[in-house]
């Protein structure tokens, strides 16, 4: 028997901070869908009001010079500012720099001056950046800023302004050492359009799980609930659904037949599939075109040199097969730059069929499989059982409660390699357990080998050099740590 030891965290649902109450207009249904929207026709009956027309920017990238806004605030009580990662929050580094409230009299007050606002959501540093916790200044393109507030999306901003500033005004972007990477976009809202924007903050934590998220990622990148609407009002949301189908013509024009049909829950769920679709066919399409074949003919080719004879000779030419075929289909559907434009010219909308976009899925999926397949039967991997740790994390990754730099104690290790154990918060607090992975495949199945009886941390797994025991380290019930033995042998 042949052991390989691998620390795998499992990253399992991402959880936000749970809030200690949640607000009265949040009513929780049995799909986060209905939960947003039965939440958001509450809000609409409330007497929240905002005060002030407020500001929604175009999706910003990094590597953009800086945009300057100025926003007229007169009378409202309160001013939010929303930075949203879009469709993700990678390298969301954003900036409110140089953000000021200007008096009637004309009179300026730095944001981050006296501390005017509290941080909702998102970490936040002020007149500096979160980088790895240097103290380095803001920078939006080729501009410095000495103050301004920098936030890692999702973010929310409160500042009570009760009706005390005519004018919020900054520079926004995203911060330059993100370099080109980040796609943001910005908000200055009241309280009224602020309660909307926050409603994603307890569905994301009430439906955590991958699928729900990744469909609020899509529908707040498509803005679907970013108007108002009418309590009620399905058609509206349905045709906006419709119109975000874009991506995939055929799906678009199906939606679109449906929209007037739309009267309820039900009958908008049949529209909100059909999108739902077309970004998975979108997605599929975006893999696709940028699958790197290169890499991989280059791979198997020096697999088939190695190991001449062990290493199967029938990936090639199926690589070659599946690259012919894709081409042929992509000469078929719209380019990328074609399928995101709202745009879309007639010619456009009659290329590609929905079997072409179904074909493209369908290599997609044979690529993934024939690139696992290719590299997983590399001769060198002749094991057959992984150990590994399997662990899930202590809250949200990008939005840590604890002082310091990096993930390393969101994952279960120290948060600096020249740190120990001992340093590290909550080590009574884990899920977790040492688990064989068998075979060593993706589709392997996972069986426990040791697991605590409390929800102690287990960590630094260390295989003996014959494979008959495993050691590892764990905190006695007084969080002082101690080495354990596991015997391998039967």
């Amino acid at each position: 028997m042949i052991w390989r030891v691998a620390l795998l965290s499992t990253l399992g649902a991402l959880a936000l901070p749970t809030v200690a109450s949640d607000p009265n207009f949040y009513l929780k249904r049995a799909t986060w869908q209905d939960t947003l929207i039965a939440s958001a026709d509450a809000i609409a009956k409330s007497d929240l009001r905002d005060g002030f027309a407020g500001f929604e920017s175009e999706t910003l990238r990094g590597g953009e010079a800086a945009q300057h806004i100025s926003i007229d605030v007169a009378g409202a009580k309160e001013l939010w500012l929303f930075v949203t990662g879009c469709p993700d929050v990678k390298w969301g580094v954003a900036d409110w720099a140089d953000a000021r409230l200007i008096a009637k009299d004309g009179s300026a007050v730095s944001l981050t001056a006296e501390k005017n606002f509290k941080a909702i959501l998102g970490r936040h540093e002020n007149d500096l950046t979160l980088r790895s916790g240097l103290y380095q200044k803001m920078r939006l393109g080729d501009r410095e800023f000495e103050r301004g507030l920098h936030v890692q999306a999702n973010s929310a901003v409160l500042a009570p302004i009760d009706g005390e500033y005519e004018k919020f005004e900054a520079w926004i972007g995203v911060d330059a050492w993100a370099g080109t990477n980040g796609t943001v976009r910005f908000s200055v809202v009241g309280a009224r359009t602020a309660a909307r924007k926050r409603l994603w903050e307890f569905v994301a934590r009430d439906f955590a799980d991958g699928l729900p998220r990744q469909q609020m990622n899509w529908e707040r990148e498509d803005r679907i609930y970013e108007r108002d609407w009418k309590t009620g009002d399905f058609p509206a949301l349905a045709e906006r659904y419709a119109t975000a189908s874009r991506r995939v013509s055929p799906l678009a024009q199906s939606a679109s037949q449906l929209v007037s049909k739309v009267r309820d829950s039900e009958s908008l769920g049949k529209v909100r599939a059909l999108y739902y679709r077309s970004r998975e066919l979108d997605a599929a399409l975006t893999e696709a075109r940028t699958f790197d074949f290169k890499a991989l003919r280059l791979a198997i080719e020096d697999l088939e040199k190695s190991f001449s004879d062990k290493y199967p000779k029938k990936f090639s030419a199926r690589l070659q097969t599946l690259e012919r075929e894709l081409a042929a289909v992509l000469q078929r559907v719209p380019t990328a730059e074609e399928s995101q434009s709202f745009l879309t010219s007639a010619a456009t909308k009659k290329r590609g069929t929905l079997n072409d976009f179904e074909r493209v899925t369908n290599i997609a999926d044979e690529l993934h499989s024939l690139k696992r397949d290719a590299l997983l039967t590399n001769p060198l991997l002749d094991f057959d059982q992984l150990l590994v740790i399997k662990r899930k994390p202590l809250g949200d990754p990008r939005r840590s409660q604890w002082e310091g730099f990096g993930l390393g104690e969101y994952l279960g290790v120290p948060r600096q390699s020249s740190w120990a154990n001992g340093t590290m918060p909550n080590v009574d607090k884990w899920t977790n357990e040492i688990a064989v992975l068998s075979p060593a495949r993706p589709d392997g199945k996972l069986t426990t080998l040791f697991k605590p009886d409390d929800s102690r941390l287990v960590t630094d797994v260390d295989l003996h050099f014959d494979g008959d025991k495993l050691l590892f380290a764990m905190p006695d019930k007084k969080k002082h740590w101690q080495v354990c033995e596991l015997s391998l042998t039967n």
